[in-house]
């Protein structure tokens, strides 16, 4: 858990709503089948209500090296809010990591 607050000095009204934003972010990483299923889940909340990001991963490893994975990420609020600014990009993707 992390609590983050924001002073946004000489904001245009135009692209912020609040001049003081705090931010809640809470992580949860789960390990699951001897760690080769590991699941992983974000959340940040704003001051405000219904003003959040929600993003999740899933992955299974195969070996030290290798791993594939599905993720979702999400942002919801009103227009000028931090997280509402990106609504429109909601994603969904796949991924395959190669690492050494």
């Amino acid at each position: 858990m992390q609590v983050q607050q924001a002073l946004i000095l000489d904001r245009p009204e135009t692209l912020y709503e609040r001049k003081l934003e705090t931010i809640i972010w809470a992580n949860l990483k789960v390990g699951l089948m001897n760690q080769k299923v590991e699941n992983e889940y974000q959340l940040r909340l704003q001051s405000r209500a219904w003003d959040n990001m929600a993003k999740a991963n899933a992955w299974y490893v195969f070996t030290d090296a290798w791993k594939a994975g599905i993720s979702g990420i999400t942002f919801t609020g009103p227009s000028q809010s931090i997280f509402g600014r990106y609504a429109r990009n909601d994603e969904l993707g796949a991924e395959l990591v190669y690492s050494w």
